[in-house]
């Protein structure tokens, strides 16, 4: 079923800040911005997130857990956000905020918006000369493809384990190179 994403989320436009975000490491408010939106992944980091202040008093842009972020200038990738803390969206970031968990999971969401079909959706409504942009109220009427609960489910388990069994390989091929090196400086004396 193809749905337009207004339908399930609320789009929540980033603050925008009035010059560079200043780090304040005691303060309890975090700032995301789109370079915190990493490449194949699904979650936030949130210890990587700077700890800012500033006037937050006219602003809806702070993220709940289970809110689906998304970069919306150069890059577009997505993540769902888990954490409790403080965080406030930049304004080079998007919140999307589901309306009803009974249509779509966030984690769906995501990984939709991150697949070369949503990535493909999301290049035709680019805007701009030297970097690219997407407007809000594009994002708004991007029809994405919905499946079922279970369906959504299946797919975003099977993407963490996928993920999973790359971090796997990876951590395999790094031990494999330090027994190779090891090996060498044993027979080497050094």
């Amino acid at each position: 079923m193809q749905i337009k994403i207004k339908q399930i989320v609320d789009v929540i436009t980033g603050y925008t800040f009035r010059g560079a975000i200043q780090e304040y490491p005691d303060s309890s408010l975090f700032v995301l911005q789109a370079k915190n939106i990493e490449k194949d992944t699904l979650s936030i980091n949130v210890s990587d997130l700077v700890a800012a202040v500033c006037d937050t008093s006219h602003t809806k842009a702070f993220i709940k857990p289970k809110d689906v972020v998304i970069s919306n200038k150069g890059v577009f990738r997505s993540a769902v956000v888990r954490s409790n803390k403080k965080i406030l969206a930049s304004s080079s970031v998007y919140i999307l905020r589901v309306k009803d968990n009974k249509l779509v999971f966030p984690e769906y969401l995501a990984l939709y918006l991150n697949s070369p079909i949503g990535q493909q959706k999301l290049n035709h409504l680019m805007t701009g000369a030297a970097i690219k942009y997407i407007l809000r109220k594009d994002i708004e009427n991007i029809n994405i493809h919905l499946i079922s609960l279970e369906d959504q489910r299946k797919l975003v388990d099977f993407y963490y384990n996928i993920f999973t069994q790359i971090n796997l390989l990876e951590r395999k091929c790094d031990i494999m190179k330090n027994i190779v090196n090891g090996t060498l400086n044993k027979i080497l004396g050094e």
